[in-house]
């Protein structure tokens, strides 16, 4: 019912996680990846500056149990702020899309009803950062909470790129201090001087190898990665044209069923009809048979 109400106002769930993706800077792809609670978390922490304890909130949470410490934790809020709404937390945990769709979209109306401009002044992600950065580092990153891109703000994650190029660059000033030590005392014979100049020789172009097998490396990440965004974009494109195919599917089901409903009631209309007009009255059929 929920679903069909808001299917005529025109509001669906890609435009719910749009809203929410632009909202947070966060790259949800599915309403049920909501079960987390971060998401609801965060939104009411924009709603309500200093309510949330966001460093008791689970920024990594992969199992059911995390996340129902998460939402008890937006229920506590609730209490706090007088929301006036029921969490159906049990659901919520499990993943169920009809219960996340029907959350979701009153968290939207909520937010535009309490406060539409909430976001213009917060940075969903520098707040996630610096919650973060507080907290031990997880062996996973929670790909949910990484922005593509940003409207607001325009941020743009690459894939790893700079991580690479960090590790290259701290690889490099580790081994200068080496040949600096190399270099350092002069060489006091001509036996010295050519195997130091020997030496000099074979680290220059093992150096220059290993810059070249860096930089082949650093190309074909990058080409990688360059088709692996171009593989998600195909992918999403045509799971978006799938969804809408079998959300028109659904509607035609579900006008057939009303048309079907609709002429078994006129079909039953008829057939009392006709028993009550063709039924003939037993009194007047009694008294006829006792004159004769």
């Amino acid at each position: 019912m929920a679903i069909r109400k808001l299917k005529a106002r025109g509001i669906g769930r890609f435009e719910l996680l749009s809203w929410l993706n632009e909202f947070l800077e966060t790259d949800y792809t599915k309403i049920e990846h909501l079960a987390d609670g971060i998401a609801y978390c965060q939104i009411f922490d924009v709603l309500y500056p200093g309510k949330v304890p966001l460093h008791h909130v689970n920024f990594h949470a992969q199992y059911a149990p995390e996340f129902e410490r998460n939402l008890r934790i937006l229920k506590r809020v609730f209490d706090a702020c007088q929301v006036r709404k029921e969490i159906p937390i049990k659901k919520l945990v499990q993943g169920v899309f009809h219960e996340h769709f029907d959350f979701l979209h009153w968290v939207h109306d909520y937010v535009h009803r309490t406060c539409p401009g909430a976001a213009r002044g917060y940075h969903a992600y520098a707040r996630r950062e610096e919650i973060l950065s507080q907290q031990p580092k997880a062996a996973e990153v929670n790909v949910n909470l990484v922005p593509r891109f940003s409207m607001r703000n325009g941020l743009f994650q690459s894939s790893g790129i700079p991580v690479l190029l960090e590790q290259q660059n701290s690889t490099t000033s580790k081994d200068e201090p080496l040949a600096a030590a190399d270099t350092s005392e002069p060489p006091t014979s001509v036996a010295q001087q050519s195997c130091a100049d020997i030496l000099s020789a074979f680290a220059a172009k093992h150096g220059q190898d290993r810059e070249g097998i860096l930089s082949s490396k650093q190309k074909e990440t990058v080409s990688l990665s360059k088709q692996l965004r171009r593989l998600n974009s195909a992918l999403e494109l045509d799971l978006h044209g799938r969804i809408q195919a079998l959300d028109k599917h659904q509607h035609d089901i579900a006008t057939l069923l009303a048309e079907r409903k609709q002429y078994l009631d006129c079909l039953k209309d008829v057939e009392v009809s006709s028993q009550t007009f063709f039924m003939p009255d037993l009194n007047e059929t009694g008294q006829f048979i006792s004159k004769r």
